[in-house]
């Protein structure tokens, strides 16, 4: 019973992990909203020119509209995935939505190394 347990973990990890290296996208440009919008109203950044050129309004739009899809997509498959794999509660979420933001904050902290596996 143990090993059926440690099986459902690993597919937890692989299968949030994909879906982070597909979610950089979206959370990447979620993350440059907020920073160009709210980080930047409290001086905390500088205003990037080239983010103002369709409007802020546009930006903020396209980030939450990806942002949304991609939190649809994460919740139907780890929905899914923890009934098939019989994991529940807090720690299944815990665990799928930290690992599915990672590869963002790798990407956004070691871009250089990023750019090694980006398909971007």
């Amino acid at each position: 019973m143990k090993q059926r347990g440690a099986i459902g973990w690993a597919g937890t990890v692989v299968v949030n992990a994909l879906l982070g290296y597909v979610g950089v996208l979206p959370l990447g440009l979620f993350v440059n909203a907020v920073v160009n919008t709210v980080g930047v109203w409290l001086g905390w950044a500088e205003p990037d020119l080239k983010f103002g050129n369709d409007g802020v309004d546009f930006a903020v739009a396209l980030s939450a509209f990806l942002g949304l899809g991609f939190a649809a997509i994460f919740w139907t498959v780890n929905f899914w995935l923890s009934r098939l794999t019989k994991l529940r509660g807090p720690v299944f979420w815990w665990v799928a939505v930290v690992v599915a933001v990672l590869p963002t904050v790798v990407a956004l902290a070691a871009p250089r190394g990023w750019a090694a596996v980006s398909w971007l």
